[in-house]
């Protein structure tokens, strides 16, 4: 939602001298197209700035902090990085086709400890989260694995009739 007092930041200096002169918070406001609230909350907020500067206070840009651009040295080091990782993962397997994507996260698990899974899933064409669920089912079907054997135990004792 905008703030309502941004047309009244940029009057800020005429506002004071006028101020200073002797007009009433009604007739500048009026004269331009302000209500009271808004005059007066912009002289409070004023003055409120002006004591906090006068008492030390350094003003910071609010919200998030930019995230600086990465210089050319470290781009080069990420991409060397990432160069070796493919090399890396090229050598230890030769794979004619890497459009199954259980193999590529296989692979990403596989090196999960040597390299970002981020990384790897921009090398394999995947995406992060794709891995991380492919993973919660990998360890679901390590739950049903009982199931699986007492199955199998009962077509042993049946002699696989059902």
């Amino acid at each position: 939602m905008a703030r309502k007092y941004t047309k009244a930041e940029g009057l800020t200096a005429v506002i004071r001298a006028r101020k200073a002169a002797g007009e009433t918070n009604r007739t500048i406001g009026e004269s331009y197209g302000l209500s009271l609230k808004q005059v007066k909350g912009l002289i409070s907020r004023q003055n409120r700035k002006e004591r906090l500067l006068a008492a030390g206070y350094v003003p910071r840009p609010k919200g998030r902090p930019r995230k600086e651009a990465a210089s050319e040295e470290v781009r080069q080091h990420n991409e060397l990085v990432k160069l070796r990782m493919q090399m890396e993962i090229a050598a230890k397997f030769s794979v004619r086709s890497w459009k199954e994507v259980k193999l590529k996260y296989r692979v990403i698990e596989r090196f999960r400890g040597k390299y970002s899974v981020e990384a790897m899933g921009e090398v394999f064409e995947v995406s992060r989260s794709g891995y991380y669920a492919w993973r919660k089912r990998q360890e679901r079907v390590s739950k049903d694995q009982w199931l699986a054997e007492l199955i199998v135990e009962c077509q042993k004792k049946c002699r696989q009739t059902y």
